[in-house]
């Protein structure tokens, strides 16, 4: 089971949180940090399993809590952003394959209003959005230029 847990942990990171998990490959920490996850929810998976639980159920119960951890994803809100509010560079960036990457490089440039984010503040929003555009008018930041 924790092994299952940890596979689905990185897919899930890959798709939701890859600036988390890009940042642990450059430390070579990936492993670890699995590891680490997945063993801390280990006597709540144990209990679980030695009450009768059914595994699927004991799967999506530990991957929950996994996922709660992490926190709402920049990724996703700067992707969905991009999505909303930049449609025509958004189209070009996942034309030209480099979307993930950008969406990456816009968090970083975006760290200082991402920390403590909340996804529902409109004003950050706003912020977010105006740095983007900011992010965009120096085509030398972006990778291949838009």
């Amino acid at each position: 089971m924790q092994e299952l847990l940890t596979i689905k942990l990185h897919d899930y990171l890959a798709a939701h949180h890859p600036d988390l998990l890009l940042s642990l490959g450059e430390a070579g920490k990936v492993k670890v940090y699995l590891e680490e996850k997945v063993q801390g929810i280990n006597d709540e998976m144990e209990s679980l399993l030695a009450g009768d639980t059914p595994a699927y159920m004991v799967e999506i119960h530990c991957m929950d809590i996994l996922i709660a951890s992490l926190g709402t994803s920049k990724y996703d809100y700067i992707y969905n952003l991009l999505e909303d509010e930049f449609e025509e560079s958004f189209t070009k960036l996942e034309r030209q394959g480099i979307l993930q990457y950008e969406v990456i490089n816009i968090i970083q440039h975006c760290s200082d209003l991402l920390n403590g984010f909340d996804e529902d503040d409109k004003f950050l929003r706003y912020a977010v959005i105006a740095a983007i555009d900011e992010y965009f008018a120096h085509p030398s930041t972006v990778a291949h230029g838009i």
